[in-house]
């Protein structure tokens, strides 16, 4: 087992003089959170943080990305009008924004919803719905200047029932017209806590 002591642990019995801790990897990593990858798992840990969830640490091979107390399984998924792809070049410097298009809202989708079971995916032939919530998560920042995960205020929420989600992927447009939100982060929390994580309904 990988145990972090602190984001100052430093690299260890190197035969090279080697300067790096923690944090300088965790920075090389994982700063961006405008990538794709790194956007989905802040949306996670964000949506642990609002649902008062007792997640201590992300398990990459999991069937669900989050789970309550009493075993409710959420998974959570995140898109936004930018991705860090649109915006910069390879080698890190910014490309001309102004010829960046978004997609129209009715365009955008949330997929992967549909999987097989991560550890026993053998016996599967085709994938299924694996979590009971879905929550999804929309950065609506236009501006790439002014683009901060860390700026709640920027994400829209949604929360809907395995059982409301029929296809394989939703639309933000299918979202918003079901009134399966959008809801702020108090928002979020009061439904969540107000149906007790059980039997959610769009009311």
């Amino acid at each position: 087992m990988s145990i972090i002591n602190s984001i100052d642990d430093e690299l260890l019995n190197s035969d090279l003089k080697l300067d790096g801790k923690l944090l300088d990897f965790l920075s090389w990593a994982y700063s961006d959170l405008c990538d794709d990858v790194n956007k989905g798992i802040f949306a996670e840990w964000l949506v642990a943080k609002i649902l008062r969830l007792n997640s201590t640490r992300r398990y990459l091979w999991a069937d669900s990305d989050l789970k309550s107390e009493d075993g409710v399984r959420i998974e959570v998924k995140a898109s936004a009008y930018w991705q860090s792809w649109k915006a910069l070049n390879p080698d890190g410097t910014t490309k001309d924004l102004s010829k960046v298009v978004f997609q129209p809202d009715n365009k955008i989708r949330f997929s992967g919803l549909v999987a097989k079971n991560t550890i026993n995916n053998h016996s599967q032939e085709f994938g299924a719905l694996k979590s009971d919530y879905y929550c999804f998560c929309f950065h609506t920042e236009k501006n790439y200047a002014a683009w901060n995960a860390m700026d709640v205020s920027k994400w829209e929420f949604y929360l809907v029932a395995a059982k409301e989600i029929k296809t394989k992927s939703v639309s933000l447009k299918w979202l918003r017209e079901s009134k399966f939100g959008p809801y702020s982060p108090s928002q979020l929390r009061d439904k969540w806590e107000l149906q007790g994580g059980t039997e959610l309904s769009k009311s």
